[in-house]
């Protein structure tokens, strides 16, 4: 049997580190940029941060979502080193 540890961050502890490092208030909207309409209450999701997106000028990126993605995967990146991923508690 294989046992893994993940670490936990509620989003709203997250959405006030985007404030607090960045000046990006995505307060109440975060958990549906992160993930979608493929979250619920009360659950816990998945968020893999290893690497960085680029923005590339196509016409299917959007550079806020990137520009704002890649804050948060920066604020994981530190809080969590030797990680690449964590699970966000999207509770309401």
């Amino acid at each position: 049997m294989k046992i893994e540890m993940t670490p936990v961050i509620s989003i709203y502890d997250l959405e006030a580190a985007l404030l607090a490092q960045y000046n990006i208030d995505w307060t109440g909207e975060l958990a549906s940029f992160l993930f979608g309409d493929s979250y619920v209450n009360d659950s816990y999701k998945s968020y893999w941060f290893a690497e960085m997106d680029e923005y590339a000028g196509k016409s299917w990126q959007n550079e806020e979502y990137i520009r704002v993605g890649n804050c948060v995967k920066s604020i994981l990146q530190d809080a969590l080193p030797g990680y690449d991923h964590c699970l966000i508690d999207v509770s309401w």
